[in-house]
């Protein structure tokens, strides 16, 4: 394994034990969820990119391989030690330390009124009901029309109260919700959905 991605897995592991409701992993995405989210958030046809706690870049490496050469990404990551990460590794991407809830605020500092897709990383299940509608609401004011919203949830905690909630709160605020199989070849096992707004 290479010395950035062992540096990776010991960043997540940390940032994980100081605060497991936020970080809510402790690895990194693997390159098989990073591919799947990507293609189903269809970010080789959009020309603006916004993704969600992007911690060290897993998914934000993928994006920036397909997405076209004339898009913006830009990304919202609240932890300071993974924003850092995150500017330092990618030059071409707009990286944001702040909260995903004011997304809508640095798309409009771009001159963009909305995004063709959000792709998120993050740990839905650890958000308790009202910061969940919250960030919901404000991904679909945010998403063009026709546009792909995209999110993981982990196999293992797909059951628990939060994630049910959270799957409910999905197929009332979106007209059409698709789950991907599961993606084996990832730490824990994971599956997508992709939402159309």
């Amino acid at each position: 394994m290479a010395a950035t991605a062992i540096d990776d897995r010991l960043h997540f592991f940390r940032m994980f034990l100081a605060e497991p409701s936020v970080v809510g992993a402790i690895v990194p995405s693997s390159a098989a969820l990073a591919t799947e989210i990507v293609r189903l958030a269809a970010v080789s046809r959009a020309r603006t990119i916004v993704e969600l706690g992007a911690g060290t870049g897993a998914i934000t490496s993928v994006i920036t391989r397909e997405a076209p050469s004339d898009a913006m990404v830009i990304s919202i990551e609240i932890h300071t030690t993974f924003a850092r990460i995150l500017s330092s590794r990618f030059q071409n991407v707009h990286v944001v330390t702040d909260s995903a809830e004011r997304v809508g605020d640095y798309l409009h500092a771009a001159a963009r009124t909305t995004a063709d897709c959000v792709v998120s990383g993050l740990p839905w299940a650890a958000f308790n009901d009202a910061l969940q509608l919250r960030l919901l609401g404000v991904i679909k004011k945010v998403l063009a029309p026709g546009g792909v919203f995209a999110t993981f949830a982990y196999v293992h905690a797909s059951m628990l109260p939060a994630a049910r909630r959270f799957r409910g709160h999905l197929e009332e605020m979106f007209s059409g919700v698709d789950i991907s199989p599961v993606i084996w070849r990832n730490l824990p096992p994971a599956f997508v959905y992709s939402c159309r707004a």
